[in-house]
């Protein structure tokens, strides 16, 4: 069997496509996080702020990831 082999432009946007999907995981875990455990994250004095700082990150990689899915029609295999 004969795999295609991504070109150097697709690698690229599928690596930075991948990492933004892992970042999501992430942010979304640290907000959950302070979300349910505030009481025992003393560092954090303004919970909302920090909350806030969290759905914007998660904002930005959706909207990344939307402009990679647009501009750049990659081929749905493998992702």
């Amino acid at each position: 069997m004969v795999t295609k082999m991504p070109n150097m432009r697709e690698g690229i946007l599928r690596a930075i496509r991948g990492k933004l999907i892992a970042d999501i995981s992430n942010y979304d875990t640290n907000l959950e996080v302070l979300l349910l455990n505030s009481v025992g994250i003393g560092e954090h004095s303004d919970i909302t702020s920090e909350a806030e700082q969290w759905i914007k990150k998660i904002g930005e990689a959706k909207e990344s990831i939307a402009v990679i899915d647009a501009k750049f029609k990659l081929d749905n295999e493998g992702s």
